[in-house]
């Protein structure tokens, strides 16, 4: 230790003697490994060389005087972390691109330094890829940082141009000076606008179906990749939605509509009018356009309108958490019947929790169920039992410890708050046209769930507007505009009915008990002892 302070003091007072003679005036010598500032890493270098009698390296010999001594000690000293340069070379930001070989492409050039900077082209595109334009020779320095690639147009592939970046200081790097980068530009093709093809469908009056747009591109240009569909017209009777916007109406001051995301091909159309309708579309890749062609969308009529129950018969449906009864939970459905006492829907085993519907002395009631079995009833005030289309609505909502149950027909309202709880699920499946003490007779349509009720309107906003022969608007009202319904049972054909919200399937117990409706007919009507003509509206 007591050594190392002695030769500390050695060099100190040598330091003081020798930098009065010397000074600075050999420069930034003493920088031996080029990195800008004199530290212990030069220090390295110098020792070594001072230990040695014949030096390795004559760069430490600052005075040129022939030995490695004290008076080259001293001007190291003098250098002692010292910069030669606060600054650095430019550091160049390198990049990827693309052009196609019919264009030109602008190329902005990029580097960080603290200096203003010269850019300037260091190498040149080779022959038969392109030109910069104005540059025929390298280097040139540019005058700003921007230059134009021009490539040959049979040329497809990938062209590197070399560029710089100098601060102007004289210094070498990495002190100073010339920085440098790389541009990469791929060339391609002209790529081929997109395409679409016309499309054709066939819907049914008052369902809700959806149809799938047709559209071709070359992938490019990249990015994006991919295309988007656009609405440029709208039918004249029917009405769209974007079922990837929660089906968003699409409206005339919508037009032209972009349907959300890319390569969503989809879109949701109904209509109340039977005949040919049509409407427009194209596609967008990024860049292009394409061309525009229509939809012919043949609306037909509604064939299958109705089930028709004969009191055996019944659909069921696998068992899901939509069909529940939880907090917030509603139903509504038509009926039309003229028997008082009636079977309607089951959500229950024999024992344990769950719900059933039905018709008591014409009045459309709801039993509810607890997991012990016990139960409570509700039960609509006025008959319902008259032949004649009814729109029948039940609301559960629960506030602890209390249940309100809201049952509505036809406008009419019907509530009552009473001790219960807040959930009567279960994993039975859900039975259509039956209860555990009776079975449906004639005609059932459009039984719909929902999540919830508007807090202000509660079920005004699945009824009111709500009409079963004329359902235009009320299909809308409740897969369109009333975006928290659950299920939707409408039209089905031969031996099942299919939920057009959510794609499930009912299966018919026995074709010969209940049926489509699609036209008019007698049956026995049990509850009069008479005839009765139902069927189809």
């Amino acid at each position: 230790m007591k050594k190392n302070v002695k030769k500390f003091e050695i060099v100190f007072w040598a330091w003081l003697f020798l930098t009065s003679l010397n000074g600075s005036a050999f420069g930034l010598l003493a920088n031996l490994n080029d990195d800008c500032v004199v530290n212990l890493l030069d220090y390295a270098i110098f020792a070594a060389d001072w230990q040695s009698s014949s030096p390795a390296d004559p760069n430490t010999d600052f005075n040129a005087d022939g030995t490695v001594d004290i008076n080259d000690l001293a001007i190291f000293v003098d250098q002692w972390l010292e910069y030669k340069t606060l600054d650095r070379v430019p550091v160049c930001t390198d990049q990827s691109t693309h052009v196609f070989n019919s264009a030109t492409k602008t190329i902005t050039l990029a580097a960080t330094d603290a200096d203003s900077l010269t850019y300037s082209v260091q190498s040149l595109p080779t022959s038969g890829q392109g030109v910069i334009t104005g540059i025929s020779s390298v280097p040139t320095d540019l005058a700003s940082n921007t230059f134009v690639f021009d490539p040959c147009d049979t040329y497809t592939g990938t062209v590197t141009i070399v560029f710089g970046a100098d601060d102007g200081s004289g210094l070498e790097p990495p002190c100073g000076g010339l920085g440098t980068g790389t541009v990469t530009i791929e060339v391609h093709d002209d790529p081929i606008n997109p395409d679409v093809n016309p499309v054709a469908a066939t819907v049914v009056a008052y369902v809700q179906t959806g149809i799938t747009l047709d559209g071709d591109d070359d992938g490019w240009p990249d990015p994006p990749g991919k295309i988007r569909y656009i609405i440029t017209s709208l039918p004249t009777d029917g009405t769209l939605q974007d079922p990837h916007n929660g089906y968003f109406v699409i409206g005339p001051n919508n037009l032209p509509y972009t349907i959300s995301g890319w390569e969503n091909d989809a879109l949701s159309f109904v209509s109340d009018t039977v005949g040919m309708d049509s409407f427009n579309y194209k596609v967008n890749d990024g860049e292009n356009d394409s061309n525009t062609v229509a939809v012919d969308v043949n609306v037909i009529a509604n064939l299958n309108d109705s089930l028709d129950f004969d009191g055996d018969g019944y659909v069921t449906f696998a068992d899901q958490s939509h069909y529940d009864i939880t907090d917030g939970w509603a139903i509504d459905f038509w009926i039309k019947t003229q028997r008082p006492f009636e079977g309607l829907i089951k959500k229950r085993g024999t024992t344990g929790k769950g719900y059933e519907i039905g018709i008591v002395s014409g009045k459309p009631k709801l039993y509810l169920y607890d997991a012990s079995g016990e139960m409570q009833s509700f039960r609509y005030q006025f008959r319902i039992d008259d032949g004649q289309w009814h729109n029948i609505g039940f609301v559960f909502n629960y506030d602890d410890p209390n249940m309100t149950v809201e049952i509505r027909a036809d406008g009419g309202e019907y509530v009552t708050t009473v001790a219960g709880i807040s959930d009567y699920s279960n994993s039975e499946p859900l039975i259509v046209g039956l209860h555990a003490r009776d079975g449906y007779k004639y005609e059932f349509d459009k039984l719909r769930f929902f999540s919830g009720v508007d807090v202000d309107n509660r079920f005004h906003s699945t009824q009111g507007l709500s009409y079963r022969a004329e359902s235009g608007g009320e299909v809308l009202m409740g897969i369109g505009f009333v975006s928290d319904v659950l299920f939707m049972l409408d039209e089905g054909s031969g031996t099942t009915v299919t939920d057009s919200k959510l794609s499930y399937t009912g299966t018919f117990n026995d074709a010969n008990h209940v049926f489509w409706t699609p036209e008019w007919r007698l049956f026995q009507d049990a509850s009069v002892g008479g005839y009765f003509i139902g069927g189809g509206q």
